[in-house]
């Protein structure tokens, strides 16, 4: 029996070409394409995973790398419970983009979120070593890395297990009518072990079960909305950046 349900978004960012719609197709679709489209804005996908008698919904939102894009996925990473940032192994540049796009989007992180770490393209030759993404990991006060191939399957599956281990939980009670909720763990600026807790909840009525469901419905309306209308915005974007370099090349030709 289920004791308890869970939905939790997770974000995949990382610098362009990082690996993180191969991770995702890998996980979600158990497939592996050499040929892929370069992300625009944000994909979305989802699984459902039992962990210990646990259901958990993953909302997972693949973030486009690109310079143009970041302004755009911030609102995306502002509201994750968990954050898997991405290093491909097998650039020499690798690790320096990665601490790079970090800095850039570490403001941005809520307290409560869960990041991890995860070198990507292990099935390729490494310019990157553990060592490097140790440090990284330590500097950042994030669990230890997790080293992974979209290619060949290499832990993926165990990452996500872990990620989903580190999701909030929804605990169901006895009485099918009711719930008790339980909220993500909150960093506190005193005390980095305490956490943000919700007692004497008490038994919801079906009144507060619709709300709470009408709620969560108009919260994934308003994410599907955000991601069409920056999806597009990068389109343009991209079509604009394609029309001035058509230009730039005819003129300089003539």
């Amino acid at each position: 029996m289920l004791k308890s349900y869970t939905v939790a978004k997770v974000c995949v960012a990382g610098s362009a070409n990082s690996g993180k719609s191969s991770l995702l197709r890998r996980f979600v679709e158990d497939c592996y394409d050499e040929n892929y489209d370069r992300t625009i804005g944000a994909d979305y996908c989802s699984k459902t995973l039992t962990i210990a008698d646990r259901l958990t919904k993953l909302q997972l939102w693949d973030l486009a790398g690109s310079e143009d894009s970041q302004s755009y996925i911030i609102s995306f990473i502002k509201c994750a419970h968990v954050l898997i940032i991405t290093c491909d192994m097998s650039q020499e540049n690798g690790l320096e983009e990665t601490k790079s796009y970090w800095e850039k989007i570490k403001p941005d992180i809520p307290d409560y979120c869960s990041v991890f770490l995860v070198g990507t393209k292990a099935d390729l030759p490494r310019k990157i070593t553990e060592e490097g993404l140790k440090q990284l990991a330590e500097e950042n006060r994030v669990p230890p890395y997790t080293i992974t191939s979209a290619k060949t399957s290499a832990n993926v599956n165990t990452l996500f297990e872990t990620v989903t281990r580190a999701a909030p939980v929804i605990e169901k009670n006895s009485l099918p009518s009711t719930a008790a909720i339980k909220v993500a763990p909150v960093v506190n600026k005193n005390s980095l072990s305490s956490t943000a807790k919700i007692s004497d909840v008490g038994m919801f009525s079906k009144r507060s079960n619709l709300l709470y469901a009408v709620g969560c419905f108009l919260q994934a309306l308003g994410e599907f909305m955000l991601f069409c209308i920056a999806k597009d915005i990068c389109m343009i974007k991209e079509e604009e950046t394609s029309y001035r370099t058509k230009v730039s090349n005819s003129l300089s030709v003539k």
